[in-house]
């Protein structure tokens, strides 16, 4: 039950700064005005656009967004996150009536009740349906980790090396260690 509140904080954090995020570029990009297809048109878009600091506000909650994602997808499946995350779609589309005073029909709103049930049928479900074991050794000059993962299946000797900011994957075999299924 711990994952799955934890999870579901993160997931919340990941949609809230997604949509504050995505609110603001469109505000901003609104005060820019449309862009031209030219070099011209481009130049002056891209100027406007470093310039301004409703986008830059965008941004940051959109770095504060892609920060909740890897956390999340660290420790939960992907299968889970992306679904439960889709309820962003849902308030992205009442904040852009509230906030940016859009019209959504009546065909969009059955849309957006659709994708709320299937947020809510994935909410009950875990998780994370794969174990994950993490082993770190440190070495005079790498991070040793052997991730024991494959379908819920283990990988014996699937070893990544961390230098500086290459990594190496090297895998020897597969067996089955008991983990998961």
């Amino acid at each position: 039950m711990r994952i799955r509140i934890k999870t579901l904080v993160v997931v919340l954090a990941m949609v809230v700064c997604a949509n504050a995020g995505d609110l603001m570029l469109k505000r901003g990009m609104t005060q820019i005005g449309a862009v031209e297809i030219s070099a011209s048109g481009l130049r002056h878009a891209f100027l406007s656009t470093i310039s301004n600091g409703t986008i830059w506000i965008g941004i940051v909650f959109l770095v504060g967004f892609m920060a909740s994602y890897m956390t999340v997808l660290s420790w939960a499946d992907y299968s889970y996150v992306m679904p439960a995350g889709a309820f962003g779609y849902a308030l992205l589309t009442l904040l852009a009536v509230v906030f940016l005073h859009e019209n959504v029909s009546p065909r969009r709103w059955v849309g957006v009740v659709l994708i709320c049930v299937g947020v809510l049928l994935v909410g009950q479900t875990r998780p994370r349906t794969t174990e994950v074991a993490v082993r770190e050794v440190s070495l005079p000059s790498a991070r040793f980790t052997e991730r024991l993962v494959l379908g819920g299946r283990a990988a014996d000797g699937a070893v990544v090396l961390f230098f500086a900011d290459a990594a190496v994957l090297a895998t020897n075999q597969f067996c089955d260690s008991g983990l998961g299924a």
